[in-house]
Formats: C-alpha cells, structure tokens, sequence
C-alpha cells in the first residue's frame, strides 16, 4: 500500500511539473505572437533582424498568415531571402532535394514581386547548370510567365534553353520538312516564348498556305512583351497582307497603318497600304 501511495505521489508530482512546463512554452509562444503583433512601425527594419524574422516565420507556419500589422510586401523580400541562404547551405551540402523544397516553399507564398522568386532561378543556374534552372523556371512560368519584369529577368536562361534545343535540331534533321519545323518552332514556344519563334511558325504555315493558323501566330508575336523594334513593325506588316488575303480588310488596314505610325518612311508598307486602298476603290493623295 506504501509504495502504490508513493507512486500515486510522484505521478501527480510529475503530471503537475509536465503542466506548469507546457503552460511556460505556451505563454512563451503567446507572449511572442503580441510581441510580433504589437510592432507598429519599422517593419522591414524589424524583419532584418534574423532572429526576430525567424520568430515571424514561426508565427506565418503556425497560423497560415501573417499578422495583420505585417504586410506581406515587407515580409516577402525577407522571407525569400533567409529561404535563399537555406537553399544555399542545401545545395552546398548537395541535399538537392532540399534546395528545392525551400523554392517551392517560398513558390506557394507568392506570387508577389517576381524578382524575388527568380533570384532562386539564379541560384540554381549557377550551382546545379541551365537544366536543373529552367525545371525550377517552369514551374512558375504559368504564374508570372505575362509579367514584364520577369520575362526580362529570366529570358537569358529561356534563350540559352530554347538555343541549345534548336541546335540539337539541326543536327538531327539537317533539312527539315515543314512538319518537322512546325514541330519544333513550337516546342520552342513552350521554352521560350520569344516573338522571332512566332514569326517563324507564322512563316511556316504561309509556307503550308495555312493563312489562319499563320495570322494567329503573328498576333501572339505581337502579343510577346518586348520592346518595340524591327520585328514588331514586320510582324504587323506580314499580319496586314495575311489579314488582306483572308479578306478582313479593316484589320489589315488597321496594321499597315500601324507600321506607318512607327515608321512613317517604311516604303513597303506604304506601297501595300496603296494596294490594298486601290483594291478596296478607297481613294489615295
């Protein structure tokens, strides 16, 4: 009976000691959710502090959000950047794996500022090659693929991708057919989605005599968010005569004139705008 007793007594002992233990961690971890949700102001200051950052981070995982008197455009910059040095010790350690689920970690936390997420594109062209670079790049491209700022900051590794595949191209078929580079212009589409390639495709199916699928290949040219340049006017050019043919004359009109906007000198487009006027019985000075 004396020992049940005693063992009754340290049972409830411990128990007591277990309770008081957790009821510390958990006023720990309530007294640093008001710590973090009584910062009022400096922010991003506050965020550059890695232990106090590390503390928010703590706060994000456990409740699925930020504080409310944190502002995800202060808190991102911050967050991609410890999970970079992360990513950096994994790679260093060739844990791959692991360097990878810290960029999809911070992928599912976006999108925000693209220049952020593509710093980690960066970071893998340079320790794992273009490969392992652009497989990380895919993933996001359906999310920021129409934002200018990241097509701008991840067209050289889309090019070298896409430059490499048309090599290997030539070297396999040294003289293509039509079905065989329509095949391939579109493949590099999906890698790289540069104006020249749609322009290309564009020419191809003119070859084929496939006027609409050739009309819809320049007018994704035209829709590629690059700067305004010698392809930009050929594309509306090769976009009016293919418009004329299929005898949509209002669009075809709209385009060469536009090519006269950006040109007025262009001689060739001026001489199809006087063309097609004629053909239409519009009258030209």
């Amino acid at each position: 009976m004396f020992l049940i007793s005693l063992l009754m007594i340290i049972l409830v002992i411990a128990l007591i000691a277990l309770i008081l233990y957790l009821s510390k961690d958990i006023k720990k971890v309530n007294d640093e959710d008001m710590a973090i949700r009584n910062i009022d102001y400096e922010v991003k200051y506050y965020l550059q502090d890695k232990t106090l950052l590390e503390k928010v981070i703590r706060y994000y995982i456990k409740n699925k959000s930020l504080p409310d008197n944190i502002l995800k455009k202060d808190f991102e910059p911050a967050y991609c950047d410890y999970l970079i040095e992360k990513a950096k010790e994994a790679l260093k350690n060739e844990n791959f794996d692991l360097a990878e689920k810290y960029f999809d970690t911070f992928k599912d936390f976006s999108p925000g500022n693209p220049l952020n997420i593509t710093k980690f594109i960066k970071l893998f062209l340079t320790a794992r090659g273009l490969d392992e670079a652009y497989n990380l790049l895919k993933k996001i491209l359906p999310i920021y693929g129409g934002n200018k700022e990241f097509y701008h900051s991840v067209q050289e590794i889309m090019q070298k991708k896409a430059n490499a595949h048309l090599v290997k191209f030539e070297e396999e078929y040294p003289n293509p057919s039509p079905d065989e580079l329509l095949k391939e212009y579109s493949q590099l589409i999906e890698i790289y989605p540069h104006r020249v390639y749609f322009i290309k495709l564009g020419d191809i199916y003119l070859q084929k005599e496939d006027r609409e699928s050739a009309k819809d290949s320049f007018l994704r040219a035209l829709d590629i968010p690059q700067k305004t340049d010698k392809l930009y006017k050929g594309t509306h050019h090769k976009l009016g005569m293919v418009l004329f043919e299929l005898k949509q004359y209002k669009d075809s009109l709209y385009h060469l004139l536009e090519v006269l906007r950006i040109r007025p000198s262009h001689k060739s487009a001026s001489s199809d705008l006087i063309f097609i006027c004629q053909n239409l019985g519009i009258q030209t000075y």
